[in-house]
């Protein structure tokens, strides 16, 4: 049978996932990863521009509400450190007021340069992580890029973006989809995911049902049809290895938020 191209690859990931990983299995190449890296980026670099009004209000908003708690606890706090704190709300405003006056600045533009590098570590650890479940935890034996590839390839429907401080994920259809949504409702905490129906987000539970997004879940759903492929297993028992790999970290990750509100 004729091998299937990266592009093919990459089109199944959204049409027929089972079909997907019928040829990474056999071994990757760089462009199987770099490509998808590349794609990722590029949209989490251009589609919020769309709506990055909105983005810096909200950032101008958490600021101003922290500020508010801390000038209400800044009395019981050592004079040595209630300069450091003021000198990073100091660093934060300016932060904010460069990043409205000057879009166009050097500096704002190298964080751009952030995001595959961002990208790159978070899908290796991902991919280290289920790497660990695979080979040490079902006897397996697969090289670190073939899994670090399907992780990769997932990022193309849906991703959390705790660590990119972007509430409404980092996935490239993810992202898209959710644009014009985000700029009709004026928030970019948006996510398809049981957390619609909550009007506060103030507790563990909610924090943690509100990030199982309908795109973050259909990407795990393909990701354990990947990880299915590459260990010789079913495709039942992929998505729910990988399923609860996601929904542990979902609720470190929750548990985080939970404790820092402002995060």
């Amino acid at each position: 049978m004729e091998q299937q191209t990266l592009g093919q690859t990459i089109l199944a990931i959204f049409l027929a996932p089972t079909k997907a990983f019928e040829g990474i299995a056999a071994g990757v190449t760089w462009k199987t990863w770099v490509y998808p890296l590349i794609i990722v980026s590029i949209i989490l670099s251009v589609v919020p521009l769309v709506y990055r009004d909105i983005s810096l209000s909200e950032g101008e908003y958490k600021l101003k509400q922290a500020e508010k708690r801390w000038a209400e606890t800044r009395e019981r706090v050592p004079v040595e450190r209630q300069e450091k704190i003021d000198a990073r709300f100091e660093k934060g405003r300016k932060r904010l007021e460069d990043a409205k006056e000057n879009p166009w600045q050097l500096k704002q533009l190298a964080m751009y340069l952030l995001i595959p590098v961002t990208l790159w570590v978070l899908s290796a650890l991902y991919a280290l992580i289920l790497m660990g479940v695979g080979n040490f935890g079902m006897g397996g034996k697969v090289p670190f890029f073939q899994l670090f590839s399907v992780v990769m390839l997932s990022y193309l429907i849906g991703g959390s973006g705790y660590f990119f401080s972007m509430a409404q994920g980092i996935g490239s259809l993810e992202v898209i989809v959710k644009a014009p949504f985000i700029i009709m409702k004026e928030s970019s905490a948006l996510a398809f995911s049981p957390g619609l129906f909550f009007d506060k987000l103030d507790s563990f539970i909610k924090i943690f049902l509100n990030q199982l997004d309908l795109f973050q879940i259909w990407a795990t759903a393909v990701l354990g049809i990947g990880f299915a492929r590459l260990y010789g297993k079913s495709t039942g028992t992929g998505i729910v290895t990988v399923g609860i790999v996601w929904l542990i970290l979902t609720a470190v990750g929750s548990g985080l938020i939970a404790l820092n509100p402002g995060a």
